[in-house]
């Protein structure tokens, strides 16, 4: 067993553990989404028509970057997914949620995410 990549693991931190866990959630998410689309059918009312390619693009390219989490390239793959998902729904609003709300609660995980990951960075590949 290599010590050096258990102790590399152990010291960034047990928040990113559960970041990850939680964007773990969400894709999966997206993936019930994709394999039921009329269970939310009401919530993507008005969405733009290509919005179940968009759903099936951002579902790999977030497990390839959930995957390649602990390297910085999967990092910049989740943050760019999170933020391009976030403008997207403010183009084409489809839930009953306020916008202003949405972009509060979608910035605020995505800067979790990156202040997590900043104070660990050198740990990343």
């Amino acid at each position: 067993m290599n010590n050096a990549s258990n102790t590399s693991n152990f010291k960034r931190g047990a928040f990113l553990w559960v970041m990850l866990a939680a964007y773990t959630c969400i894709s999966f998410q997206r993936f019930i989404g994709l394999l039921f689309p009329s269970i939310f059918l009401r919530s993507s009312a008005g969405a733009p028509p290509w919005g179940y390619q968009f759903d099936f693009l951002a579902f790999i390219l977030e497990l390839i970057g959930i995957i390649g989490i602990w390297k910085k390239w999967g990092v910049y793959l989740v943050v760019i997914i999170g933020l391009v998902g976030s403008v997207l729904a403010t183009l084409y609003p489809t839930s009953q949620t306020p916008i202003g709300a949405r972009w509060v609660v979608d910035l605020s995980i995505m800067g979790l995410l990156i202040w997590a990951v900043k104070r660990k960075w050198s740990y990343f590949q």
